[in-house]
């Protein structure tokens, strides 16, 4: 009987390694709402997208890794350190060191934040933003349409330079800040006391770009090509985008 019960607990044992999840290393900076650290672990409607929807059709477990700034992140998916970086937009420079799966999760637009008070209330192109000094996070991403006009740019760094960017804005330091993905800066000035109701926001036509969650060519697609399967059918049902409009 002894015999029969360890063998038992010796194959339910061997049986439960066999079937645990293979883990992902998943690092992410803060970057609401789609993700950041609440309660010493993350959250947002990217945390949830891939918990609830891609984790599970990939058969993987996530270990989010972050919050770190973006350009440590890059040379973590650039060493192995890290499978995958939750989410990032697309360059050249990006595309040669780094596994981009088949589509982006969303499709976004950037804009400026600028005090209620700013003579800005329309940008028309790219260009509207010539010898205009603007605040933006350092090595952050700046669409193509964007890169031949002479913007007086501030760079910013930390986790908060949102913030830092916003309070420039509000002592006429920097006409405003510049995100490439507004839906983020709108968030954090609606969910910031000291920030709500001071600013308004601009689109910048011609702006348009995606984000992607990348992937590590250590991994040698891996998990990207387990990746591309799970997001096909996420999407299929229902838009990232629709899951953050109110």
């Amino acid at each position: 009987m002894k015999k029969t019960l360890s063998t038992l607990l010796a194959y339910s044992l061997c049986m439960t390694v066999a079937f645990a999840a293979e883990k992902i290393k998943v690092g992410y900076f803060n970057n609401e709402p789609h993700i950041s650290q609440k309660a010493d672990k993350p959250a947002g409607y990217l945390v949830d997208f891939w918990e609830k929807q891609i984790a599970p059709e990939m058969k993987v477990e996530v270990e989010w890794v972050g919050p770190v700034p973006p350009v440590r992140l890059l040379e973590m998916l650039k060493g192995g350190e890290i499978n995958c970086i939750a989410l990032l937009s697309k360059n050249p420079e990006r595309e040669q060191l780094y596994d981009y799966p088949e589509k982006p999760f969303q499709k976004v637009i950037a804009g400026l934040a600028v005090p209620s008070d700013s003579i800005i209330t329309k940008i028309s192109s790219p260009s509207d933003l010539a010898d205009k000094k603007v605040a933006f996070f350092k090595n952050g991403f700046i669409p193509a349409s964007i890169k031949p006009v002479k913007v007086s740019w501030d760079f910013l760094f930390g986790l908060d330079w949102k913030v830092q960017g916003l309070n420039k804005a509000l002592l006429k330091r920097v006409d405003g800040v510049f995100e490439p993905d507004l839906t983020t800066l709108k968030f954090t000035v609606e969910n910031s006391p000291e920030f709500k109701g001071k600013f308004n926001f601009v689109e910048i036509p011609g702006t348009e770009s995606e984000n992607y969650s990348i992937f590590s060519k250590s991994d040698n697609k891996k998990f990207m090509d387990l990746y591309n399967a799970a997001l096909t059918k996420a999407l299929s049902s229902k838009s990232y985008q629709s899951l953050i409009a109110p």
